[in-house]
C-alpha cells in the first residue's frame, strides 16, 4: 500500500499464542539438605561448610562437580554474576536454616570470607576497654582479680 493513495490501510491479524511470551523456568536442582555442624570441631565445621558452599557455586555456575574453586578467589572474579550470587546466599540460606542478606556475596566475595563471616567465633571475645567508662572498667578488673593473694 503507498502513502498517500486513499485506500484505508488494513491490518493483518494472526493468531497470536500468549505461552510465546510467558518466561521459561529451569528445573532448579533440589534444595541441599540442612548442614549440621553441631558437634564438630571448628576447624573440621569451617571445612565443611566451605565444602558446601563450593558445591552449591559449582551447581549455580554450571562448572564441572570436580573444579577447584580456591577458598581466598572472589567468586564473582571466577565469573558469577549478580544473580547467581543471589541464587547462591538463597542456597546458603537453606543450608544454614538460617535468614542471610542479599549483599552476602557482595561483602564476602570468597570461600574463605564466606565461612569465617557465618560460623561463630569461638575464641573468647576481649573486652573493648577503650569504649569502657570507669564503674565498668573496675568491675572487670575487680572479675579478673578475684581469687587471687595479694
Amino acid at each position: 500500500m503507498q502513502a498517500g493513495s486513499g485506500a484505508p490501510a488494513q491490518l493483518a491479524i494472526g493468531r497470536f499464542d500468549a505461552a510465546l511470551l510467558a518466561p521459561r523456568r529451569q528445573a532448579s536442582p533440589p534444595a541441599a539438605p540442612r548442614l549440621e555442624l553441631a558437634g564438630l570441631s571448628s576447624a573440621r565445621r569451617r571445612g565443611v561448610l566451605i565444602e558446601r558452599i563450593a558445591l552449591l557455586a559449582r551447581q549455580i555456575m554450571g562448572l564441572p562437580i570436580d573444579a577447584t574453586i580456591p577458598e581466598d578467589q572472589s567468586l564473582l572474579e571466577l565469573g558469577m554474576d549478580s544473580l547467581m550470587a543471589v541464587d547462591l546466599g538463597t542456597r546458603i540460606a537453606q543450608s544454614l536454616g538460617r535468614a542471610l542478606p542479599a549483599t552476602l556475596l557482595f561483602d564476602h566475595p570468597s570461600l574463605a570470607a564466606l565461612a569465617d563471616h557465618l560460623l561463630p567465633d569461638d575464641r573468647p571475645r576481649r573486652p573493648d576497654l577503650d569504649s569502657m567508662n570507669e564503674a565498668a572498667l573496675a568491675d572487670l578488673l575487680e572479675s579478673k582479680l578475684q581469687g587471687v593473694e595479694p
